[in-house]
């Protein structure tokens, strides 16, 4: 297996594991109507990262992986600044 290959399932594995500790967090909040809202966010936002990634993966070629990412990189930024 490449080194490019290997990267990509390195990535895709803390994805994944980051998806999960933020479902363990979201579990932690309060069920008050604001922590309600939060959770919803905070959980929309967490596992979009590793479905967007994932359809990345799916790019016809090397040179389309990073294209096919700025999208989900735009969504990210949109979401950490407004």
């Amino acid at each position: 297996m490449n080194d490019w290959v290997q990267y990509k399932i390195k990535i895709r594995e803390r994805l994944r594991l980051f998806v999960l500790k933020i479902l363990e967090l979201s579990k932690m909040l309060p069920a008050s109507k604001r922590a309600s809202v939060i959770n919803c966010q905070i959980t929309k936002s967490g596992t979009s990262m590793y479905a967007n990634y994932r359809a990345a993966l799916r790019g016809r070629s090397k040179a389309s992986f990073p294209v096919n990412c700025q999208l989900p990189l735009k969504k990210v930024m949109k979401q950490k600044c407004g």
